[in-house]
């Protein structure tokens, strides 16, 4: 084996060595941050709470969006989709979840 094979041999492992090295750290870091995130657990007594408080103040907001629904299915005699439904509603509304291009 000549010089100029050796010396890429040596480069190789190096450049492989190198490599295995930082995936290691990299890696080991990410464990680290795994192991200081702990996720807050929220009681199921609170879920059932806020729950109701969002039920109580959306009731008024379902009933009549229930109520127009009905309203346009019946103007138009039943032969409209969900879908169609659902666009119309949000042409028809100021909510955020429009289609700025509308």
């Amino acid at each position: 084996m000549d010089s100029r094979e050796r010396n890429f041999l040596l480069v190789g492992a190096l450049l492989a060595g190198g490599a295995a090295g930082l995936a290691y750290f990299y890696n080991k870091n990410k464990e680290d941050q795994m192991k200081q995130f702990r996720p807050r657990t929220v009681s199921r007594k609170l879920i059932v709470r806020i729950l109701k408080e969002v039920q109580r103040e959306m009731f008024g907001v379902l009933t009549s969006v229930a109520m127009i629904t009905t309203q346009i299915k019946e103007q138009y005699k039943g032969r409209i989709t969900p879908d169609e439904i659902k666009d119309f509603l949000l042409e028809h509304s100021k909510s955020p979840f429009r289609d700025p291009s509308l």
